[in-house]
């Protein structure tokens, strides 16, 4: 049996703010209380604009705070899933603090530790310091459970540190089995398509996949290089196209295809020299010869920066 009680704020001269129980009985087993509601969905339940309908919508929910029999609390929804759902539309930002004695500019965050499953008590981390794990999720809410889209999680390490896991579903139905599919671990060891629920990534860089760059192609002299992956077509013989820097790109890997069947290209640094691979020293310029009929003809060549010059790794071709 429901029992509703009605808290009605009445104004006199010698009481303000006087509360009357219209309705009051001992013997009450559920006991609900609405505010600005006839029709509570929790054992207390204030509907903030006093708008919503017998059935109401989650958009008359936005501003409501419900307070459910288990002991969940739902704000800005009458239906919360969790022990705290929020649900907001346009600018509805969440703000914690979290500060002792009079210092409201230094917060002290706590963290919890699960250890079997069951949390420890929380930690001081310290002032000025951030909360030790973050969970954010997106849902397509118009979609059947679980309805995951993405996902990002701030947590503590399996071995000590930190790390960012990241995950993105292809469909609308996705759950969280496979959803994770790239991390950073506390080395900053960066896992792209590797499951961070089984492992991070063993390298500074770990890619389970295809690795793709966007090629160039290049027809004008004195056209600059700027991509991975480069074809140049020179319009005529020794036309120039000019390597970045090596000193702003150390490390870098770049591959440049001649597709001319004529003519030769003349490939550039302004910066340093590019120094063929079997050679000691090298030059400004190498060239790379188009003639399908020359024996000295270098239709690809590889280019790596040691971030002071190019070294130009020829095939045999």
């Amino acid at each position: 049996m429901n029992k509703f009680v009605h808290l009605v704020f009445k104004k006199t001269n010698m009481m303000k703010n006087k509360v009357l129980l219209l309705l009051f009985c001992p013997l009450i087993y559920n006991a609900q209380v609405g505010i600005n509601t006839t029709n509570p969905k929790g054992i207390f339940h204030i509907d903030g604009a006093k708008d919503n309908s017998t059935t109401s919508t989650p958009t008359q929910e936005l501003n409501d705070f419900v307070v459910k029999s288990d002991g969940k609390v739902g704000i800005g929804t009458a239906d919360p899933i969790d022990l705290l759902s929020m649900a907001g539309q346009g600018d509805a930002d969440i703000n914690v603090g979290l500060f002792s004695g009079s210092n409201t500019s230094q917060s002290i965050a706590y963290h919890n530790v699960m250890t079997g499953g069951t949390p420890a008590s929380p930690t001081v981390v310290g002032n000025g310091r951030s909360i030790a794990a973050f969970e954010g999720y997106a849902y397509n809410v118009a979609a059947a459970a679980p309805n995951l889209l993405g996902s990002l999680v701030l947590r503590t390490g399996r071995n000590g540190g930190g790390e960012v896991w990241f995950g993105t579903s292809p469909t609308n139905s996705s759950n969280y089995a496979n959803h994770y599919n790239s991390s950073i671990d506390k080395d900053g060891n960066f896992g792209i398509g590797v499951d961070p629920t089984v492992r991070t990534a063993n390298t500074k860089l770990e890619v389970n996949g295809v690795i793709s760059s966007t090629p160039q192609t290049l027809t004008s002299n004195g056209s600059n290089i700027t991509s991975t992956v480069v074809n140049v077509n020179p319009a005529a013989n020794d036309d120039d196209f000019f390597l970045p820097s090596p000193t702003s790109s150390p490390g870098a890997i770049i591959f440049v295809r001649n597709i001319s069947n004529t003519n030769t290209a003349e490939i550039r640094t302004n910066v340093g020299t590019i120094i063929n691979a079997s050679n000691v020293g090298g030059s400004s310029n190498f060239f790379m010869v188009g003639l399908d009929n020359n024996a000295a003809k270098t239709k690809t060549v590889m280019f790596i920066s040691d971030g002071f010059n190019w070294t130009a790794f020829k095939p045999s071709n």
